[in-house]
């Protein structure tokens, strides 16, 4: 008898170890309510960097490019990239050495190559460059001399020194001033940020850009007067904006400060002003605190907060969040850096801090690792 209930204390107690190793190891994914295994994935073969629309960046510095519907794959490693910059069609990257390449669209010369014929096959076109940002007609990039440089569409006030709708592209770079030494430049559709190496700040383009208004925008249903459209340097004071780091959204800007708090102006209607400030044009709002990373489309935003999570929210054609108030999209992953695929937002990818990138697209969906081979 003793023999037999031995025995059976020990069926109990194997099947009791077996049930909590069945349930062990798993973490709630907040976007669906399901649960789903972390111990599942696996340290990336290839460890990425940043991640652009269609392209990425590894730690070996070879740029990848993926889609919809093609695996990732390397795309150019004719250097070793340290950065990646694109913008409707258009797109650039710096080497370890400073080299400026580009490819992509180029019909008002933004490739800064000599020409206006476009190419999917990158080219080096400036050397000693330390940063650049791509708009969809222009680029500017600054030389480790503090030098400003600029290219393209010149048939706008974007372009620093022409003011007139007859001015001709620029086709290769070309600085923009002697006497002022920059750090710092952030491009828009229609107008740019630029900090000196004393710390001035300066607007140019269609200055109401940079306070959150677009071209299309400049009319009386806004009530807006004395709209500034410079193609000089226009210094932007403390009273105007805070200090921080300027993402230019569809009609709408963004700053981040170095507090990690979102300040925001423009936008009008809730898929691009879901905090109520009723399309501040001409100022600045404080939307949001916590914030590392903002992402814009057409139709929608996504922004990373200090502990790694993304959130969004946009219009109904928004696939991925379609909510007039940000929703915490992810859980339990930190990631670093986001992407939308397309203005359509039916798809984004995210950079994961252990350097796999994860793909997300319907509302809800859960991020999903993007297998590299």
């Amino acid at each position: 008898m003793k023999r037999l209930v031995t025995l059976l204390l020990a069926l109990i107690m194997i099947f009791a170890l077996t049930a909590c190793g069945e349930k062990g190891g798993s973490t709630t994914d907040t976007t669906k309510g399901k649960e789903s295994s972390k111990t599942d994935v696996k340290e990336p073969s290839v460890k990425f960097v940043q991640v652009e629309k269609g392209y990425a960046l590894d730690s070996d510095g070879r740029i990848w490019s993926f889609s919809l519907i093609d695996e990732p794959e390397v795309f150019c490693d004719a250097a070793k990239f340290t950065y990646i910059s694109e913008d409707n069609g258009y797109k650039c990257a710096l080497d370890e050495n400073g080299g400026l390449w580009t490819w992509g669209s180029n019909k008002s010369g933004q490739l800064g190559d000599g020409t206006t014929t476009g190419s999917e096959t990158p080219k080096k076109v400036l050397d000693d460059v330390k940063m650049v940002s791509a708009s969809t007609y222009n680029a500017f990039a600054i030389k480790n001399d503090g030098t400003l440089y600029q290219w393209g569409y010149g048939n706008t006030a974007i372009m620093i020194g022409h003011n007139d709708s007859n001015s001709d592209n620029i086709l290769t770079p070309t600085p923009v001033s002697e006497d002022i030494k920059f750090q710092y430049v952030s491009a828009g559709i229609n107008g740019c940020v630029a900090i000196d190496t004393n710390g001035n700040r300066y607007a140019w383009g269609t200055y109401c850009t940079v306070l959150g208004y677009t071209a299309n925008q400049i009319d009386s249903a806004y009530g807006i007067e004395d709209v500034v459209i410079s193609s000089k340097l226009v210094p932007i004071s403390n009273d105007t904006a805070p200090n921080g780091t300027y993402y230019f959204g569809t009609g709408t800007t963004y700053i981040i400060d170095s507090n990690n708090a979102l300040y925001i102006s423009g936008g009008k209607g809730s898929r691009l002003d879901p905090f109520e400030t009723n399309g501040s044009f001409g100022k600045f709002t404080k939307a949001l605190d916590k914030v590392t990373f903002i992402e814009h489309s057409t139709y929608g935003t996504l922004y990373i907060d200090t502990d790694g999570n993304i959130w969004g929210w946009g219009s109904d054609a928004f696939k991925i969040c379609s909510s007039s108030k940000p929703v915490q999209l992810t859980k339990d992953i930190k990631f670093v850096d986001v992407a939308i695929l397309d203005a359509g937002s039916m798809m984004a990818y995210a950079l994961a801090d252990d350097g796999n990138i994860y793909s997300f697209g319907e509302k809800g969906m859960t991020p999903t690792v993007l297998e590299v081979k």
